[in-house]
C-alpha cells in the first residue's frame, strides 16, 4: 500500500527554499492541505484509519516517529516501541 506525502511548490515553498529555510516546509504543507499538499504522517493515518495498514506498520514507515506515536495514541492505537521493533 502506497502512502504518499505530496508537495506542491507553490511561492511559500519557493521562498522557503531560496531562503533556506526548508526546515518550515512541513508547516507550511499542514496549513496548504487545501491546495491537495499532504505530510506522510497524515498519509500513513488516513491509511490506518480505513483500515489498509496497521498501526505498527505505519509507525515503522513513518519519518517523524513522535508525531505518529501521539496520533496513533489519540486513536487509541497503542504504537510500537523502538525498544519492541529493535528486538
Amino acid at each position: 500500500m502506497a502512502a504518499l506525502e505530496i508537495l506542491i511548490g507553490n511561492q511559500a515553498i519557493a521562498n522557503l527554499i531560496r531562503e533556506g529555510k526548508s526546515y518550515q516546509i512541513a508547516s507550511i504543507m499542514q496549513t496548504a492541505k487545501k491546495q491537495g499538499m499532504i505530510l506522510l504522517n497524515d498519509a500513513l493515518m488516513d491509511l490506518v484509519k480505513k483500515k489498509l495498514v496497521t498501526p505498527e506498520e505505519a509507525w515503522l514507515k513513518s519519518l517523524d516517529k513522535s508525531a505518529i506515536t501521539g496520533a496513533l495514541r489519540a486513536l487509541g492505537f497503542d504504537p510500537p516501541s523502538v525498544v519492541s521493533v529493535q528486538s
